[in-house]
């Protein structure tokens, strides 16, 4: 048999000895694609793979919530809660008032410093008896005592009340009954003060009283003063996020009443993963993608300081809460009120960046 290298049917392959024989179309070109086809969804895995680890070069992401900066509100001065006028909620601007407070103490020193104003006025002198002063240093004495024992009996229905042999009720009385005996006491200190002025006024009727008149008029000031701080105030223009307290508790100074977002101060809190953290120098710029779509731009306040665990809000159920770098963001252009929703969940991407790469 002879070999031909360079056979005649590769300029005319439809051709046998000069006679034309036709064929079918070929076939092989279309199992050439199935095989390219195959080979592209065995390799699938592997181009996602490399395009997952391309896309975390390009593009760092972080976990952050939108936040208002916190404006708690509490109470100046000790008293019990008239009414709370506000709802959880509620958008408030500057001035609005949020609750309202009473003291008996104050109301009381103000009874009687008006009545000894008047008294200066109006009242003549009365003959100081030893025997009055007595009697009343003998009410104090039992008003003390009164006061000690209510203030024991309290404690002891507390403790019923722990232990399921007291109903609330009576603890709610016994407190009232407690509060009742130390105001009765005050008052009697009060009138027992007032009392002995008045005698010191009349053994020396000589001494002018201008300057316990201007005393009293200070002091009425300074008490009407401290009543104004019992109304309190939004400072600023916010969104009521927490009320702690309820009408009719009574609160110590400094105890918190609510908890206020400043709306003029939104803000990012981002959770950024410690080995991108030279994505978060200050003035790095990012985008901030919401649930829905919408992105904001952002750019980062300062270089973070602090670290934090993952907010189990973005952990999966079976995930690790690590610590990371927590980031703040603020945004370029200001947020409408009614886009603000506070812990709103967002999506922080900073761009790729080469000087950032070079540098770190």
């Amino acid at each position: 048999m002879k070999v031909r290298f360079r056979s005649p049917k590769r300029h005319a392959p439809d051709r046998e000895h000069g006679v034309r024989v036709p064929y079918a179309s070929a076939k092989r070109p279309i199992v050439r694609w199935r095989w390219y086809l195959v080979l592209l969804l065995v390799s699938a895995p592997l181009l996602y793979l490399m395009a997952q680890i391309l896309y975390s070069t390009m593009v760092v992401t972080a976990a952050g919530f939108v936040t208002l900066e916190k404006v708690p509100v509490n109470s100046q001065i000790a008293g019990s809660v008239c009414d709370v006028t506000v709802q959880v909620g509620e958008d408030v601007l500057p001035g609005r008032v949020l609750a309202t407070m009473e003291s008996a103490e104050l109301q009381q020193r103000e009874r009687l410093l008006r009545a000894e104003a008047a008294a200066r006025e109006t009242a003549a002198p009365v003959p100081s008896g030893a025997s009055a002063l007595q009697e009343m240093e003998k009410s104090l004495t039992l008003a003390r005592k009164v006061v000690d024992y209510q203030a024991s009996y309290l404690e002891k229905v507390r403790f019923l009340y722990r232990q399921g042999a007291a109903t609330i009720a009576e603890l709610r009385l016994a407190e009232s009954q407690l509060n009742q005996a130390e105001s009765d006491l005050q008052q009697m200190r009060s009138s027992l003060a007032l009392r002995r002025l008045e005698d010191l006024r009349l053994q020396a009727p000589d001494r002018p009283f201008e300057t316990r008149g201007r005393l009293i008029e200070v002091e009425l000031q300074a008490v009407l003063d401290q009543q104004s701080r019992l109304t309190h105030r939004s400072p600023v223009r916010g969104r009521v996020l927490e009320i702690f307290v309820e009408t009719g508790q009574n609160l110590a100074q400094g105890q918190p009443i609510l908890m206020l977002g400043n709306l003029d101060k939104v803000y990012i809190q981002a959770y950024l993963d410690t080995r991108a953290r030279k994505y978060a120098h200050a003035g790095r710029k990012a985008v901030a993608t919401y649930k829905d779509g919408r992105k904001l731009e952002v750019v980062v306040r300062q270089k973070p300081e602090l670290t934090a665990r993952l907010p189990s809000a973005v952990v999966p159920a079976l995930g690790e809460r690590e610590f990371m770098l927590l980031v703040l963001l603020d945004f370029v252009d200001p947020v409408s009120p009614d886009d603000v929703v506070d812990n709103l969940p967002v999506t922080v991407r900073f761009p790729f960046d080469l000087s950032s790469v070079l540098g770190g």
